[in-house]
């Protein structure tokens, strides 16, 4: 673990109700230097512990593990204190990045992956308002997608979304829904204002395509 700003960063030692940014970064094996990212938010709870943060962003990690291909590696995970309006990697200044290098799990479905601008849609549900998204790259094979009337769908949701529901229940359960009232961490959406809405589990939302790539040495979550 790496920690920028000093072991009193937030991301060290949380603080009941203090918010964070999970950011995890991945890459395809092959082109280790072109990477993405996905962005996580969580809050801390009563009784948070210096290594509950950490040890829930891990859980994350390997949700996002189960999710991508054999092909695709999670090179690590970067924890820091929420700032409104900061689109960055690292959300600000002080910053904790835990390095993970694990290939990816997921090996549904026949054919070569697709494109990175082809994604897994997913839907962050919640109890009132917007739902979020979360758009997983390098999660889905040729096989994975047909396209009957020239919009790509998936050729077999329930085999996906069975991927997905076993992920989702062994590594993220604990910090969602009514079960994060006994978690120190628990996952959810902040909007630019500020205001904490809890996610409550996640829903398969089909085939995406994002126009725009990778380029070297950037990250820009989709």
């Amino acid at each position: 673990m790496t920690v920028n700003g000093g072991t009193t960063v937030s991301a060290v030692n949380p603080m009941n109700g203090e918010m964070f940014r999970i950011v995890t970064k991945k890459n395809l094996v092959n082109t280790p230097d072109r990477f993405w990212t996905n962005t996580w938010e969580v809050i801390a709870n009563d009784e948070v512990g210096s290594g509950d943060l950490q040890e829930a962003a891990m859980a994350i990690a390997n949700f996002e593990l189960a999710m991508l291909l054999p092909t695709g590696r999670l090179s690590e995970v970067i924890i820091s204190t929420w700032v409104p309006n900061d689109a960055s990697t690292q959300g600000g200044a002080e910053f904790v990045t835990v390095p993970v290098s694990e290939v990816g799990l997921l090996n549904k479905g026949d054919g070569e992956p697709l494109s990175l601008r082809n994604v897994l849609k997913l839907r962050k549900m919640t109890y009132s308002g917007r739902n979020g998204r979360l758009a997983l790259r390098h999660a889905l094979k040729e096989g994975n997608v047909t396209a009957p009337a020239g919009k790509a769908i998936l050729s077999d949701p329930s085999e996906i979304e069975e991927a997905l529901d076993a992920a989702f229940l062994q590594f993220l359960t604990p910090y969602v829904g009514v079960n994060a009232g006994d978690s120190p961490i628990q996952i959810g959406l902040i909007n630019a204002y500020g205001a904490w809405r809890p996610m409550i589990s996640l829903q398969l939302g089909g085939v995406g395509e994002y126009k725009t790539t990778r380029t070297k040495k950037t990250s820009v979550t989709p």
